[in-house]
C-alpha cells in the first residue's frame, strides 16, 4: 500500500477540522440534488393555523398569510413547530394561568420532549445540507414569545417553550437564529429572514473559501456534490431567450448561497439539444439547475426526466439570475406554448445569438 506524504496526511487532518467547522456553522452542501430549494424556517404553530390559539387571541381567520406567502415567494420551506400550550393544556385554556399550568412537573416534561423534537428536525435538516436560517416565536406568547411574552399582559421575556428549546439547541451545540414577531407586524419577520439570508451568504464566503482548496483535494469532502446551475448564454453577455439551439453555457458551482466557481461551457452544434439525442449522454446532465429565458416543452420534459429542474425567467442577466435564484427571488417566467425544439432551422424565430 502506498504510503501518505506528510503534505497529504496534514491536508487531510486540516480538511477534517475545516469540515467539522463547517457542518457545525450549518455549512454542509446540500445532498439531494432536485427541486428543493435547501432553506427552511421554523414557524409557531399558529402562524399556519389560528385555530390552536386560545379563546380571543386569533387575530386571522386561517393563517398569517403574508408570513407564508412572503417566505414561499423566496424559496423557502415552512416547518410548523407544535403548539405547546394546545398539546399540553388543550384548546379551551382561557380560564387558566398559562404560565403557571405550565409549570407543573409533568408540563415540564412535555415541554422538553417537545422541545428534543423540535431540536431532532434541525439536526436532521442540517445533517442533509439543509440551511435552517432561523426560528420564528410568537411574541406575547406565554410559551412561544421570543423578545415579549405574557404574564397578566405583554411584558419582555422568553416564553416557556422557547427557553426550553434554547437550552435543547445549546446543549447540542447547535446554534440557530431567533426572532419574534407579531400577526399584525408579519413583514417585520419577512425583514429579519432577509437579514438572515444575507448572512448566511456571507458566512458561507468567509469560512468555505479559505478551504475550497483543502475540501476538493482532501478525500474527506470528494462524496460531498456542489450544485451546479447552468444559464444558457449564447452571446456569453446575457441570458439566451431558449435553450434548444444554444451551444455556449455558464455553468455556476455554489454551496448553499455563494457560487464558488464560473465557467464556460460551449458544445458543438451536434450536442446541441436541438440536435442531440434526449435519450444519449450529454454534457450538462451532472447540472441541477438550467436557467434560460425561454424553452419548449419537449425541452422541458427531456430536462425532467434527468432530475434538472428547469426555469424560464424574464432576467436577462446571468449573474444576476443565479444570486436571485440562491437566494429565492428570482422571478419565474412561463415557457412559451410551442415547442421550440420541434422547429425547423427556417422556423426558427428566438434570438439565442447564433
Amino acid at each position: 500500500m502506498e504510503r501518505q506524504s506528510f503534505f497529504e496526511a496534514w491536508r487531510d487532518r486540516i480538511g477534517l477540522i475545516a469540515h467539522s467547522f463547517l457542518r457545525r456553522a450549518g455549512l454542509r452542501p446540500l445532498r439531494f440534488h432536485d427541486s428543493r430549494g435547501g432553506r427552511v424556517v421554523f414557524v409557531p404553530h399558529c402562524a399556519l393555523n389560528q385555530n390552536a390559539r386560545v379563546a380571543g387571541a386569533a387575530e386571522r381567520t386561517a393563517a398569517v398569510d403574508e408570513l407564508i406567502q412572503g417566505l414561499v415567494a423566496r424559496g423557502i420551506g415552512i416547518v410548523q413547530m407544535p403548539c405547546p400550550e394546545l398539546l399540553i393544556l388543550g384548546l379551551d385554556r382561557a380560564h387558566l394561568s398559562i404560565r403557571d399550568a405550565v409549570q407543573t412537573a409533568k408540563s415540564q416534561t412535555q415541554l422538553r420532549r417537545l422541545a428534543s423534537e423540535v431540536a431532532d428536525q434541525i439536526e436532521q435538516y442540517r445533517s442533509c445540507g439543509v440551511n435552517v436560517l432561523g426560528i420564528l416565536g410568537k411574541n406575547g406568547s406565554p410559551t412561544c414569545g421570543v423578545e415579549q411574552t405574557w404574564e397578566e399582559g405583554i411584558v419582555p421575556g422568553t416564553g416557556l417553550f422557547i427557553e426550553r428549546l434554547r437550552q435543547e439547541l445549546d446543549a447540542r451545540r447547535l446554534p440557530v437564529n431567533l426572532a419574534g414577531y407579531c400577526d399584525s407586524s408579519p413583514e417585520h419577520a419577512l425583514r429579519t429572514v432577509d437579514r438572515w439570508l444575507k448572512e448566511t451568504r456571507k458566512k458561507t464566503i468567509t469560512l468555505l473559501g479559505p478551504y475550497d482548496t483543502i475540501r476538493r483535494s482532501s478525500p474527506i469532502f470528494r462524496e460531498e456534490q456542489l450544485m451546479k446551475i447552468a444559464v444558457a448564454s449564447q452571446n456569453r453577455h446575457t441570458i439566451t431567450e431558449h435553450a434548444g439551439r444554444c451551444r455556449k453555457f455558464w455553468i455556476y458551482e455554489t454551496s448553499e448561497d455563494a457560487v464558488m466557481r464560473k465557467e464556460l461551457l460551449e458544445l458543438p452544434k451536434e450536442q446541441s439539444f436541438h440536435e442531440s439525442s434526449p435519450h444519449a449522454p450529454h454534457p450538462l446532465d451532472d447540472v441541477q439547475v438550467l436557467i434560460a429565458g425561454n424553452m419548449g416543452t419537449g425541452l422541458l420534459g427531456r430536462l425532467e426526466a434527468k432530475g434538472i429542474r428547469a426555469i424560464v425567467t424574464p432576467e436577462t442577466d446571468p449573474d444576476r439570475a443565479v444570486a436571485a435564484y440562491l437566494d429565492g427571488s428570482l422571478v419565474i417566467g412561463t415557457s412559451c406554448a410551442h415547442d421550440h425544439d420541434e422547429e425547423s432551422e427556417d422556423q426558427h424565430a428566438c434570438h439565442c445569438g447564433e
